[in-house]
């Protein structure tokens, strides 16, 4: 998980600033976690970290719940295999 927080710091995803530790999940920036949670289901699906990042990006914030986030960056992956 560590290793994670370190790729994501190197490689900042626009869109994704984590937001301060009390806010709401309702607010308008993601926190960190929400981030890894994305990063971490599509990682556990076998799609590489070259593959994820750029579709993260892609995405940007979104109101969207964690399930609308994930099936968003799938539909832009699943063109690429």
């Amino acid at each position: 998980c560590l290793d994670l927080k370190d790729q994501l710091k190197r490689h900042p995803i626009s869109g994704f600033e984590p937001g301060p530790a009390g806010s709401s999940k309702a607010g308008l920036t993601l926190s960190g976690t929400e981030i890894d949670g994305v990063f971490s289901a599509l990682k556990n699906l076998g799609y590489s970290e070259k593959e994820i990042l750029p579709v993260l990006r892609e995405t940007g914030s979104s109101d969207l719940p964690f399930e609308g986030r994930l099936k968003k960056a799938l539909s832009l992956l699943t063109p690429l295999r």
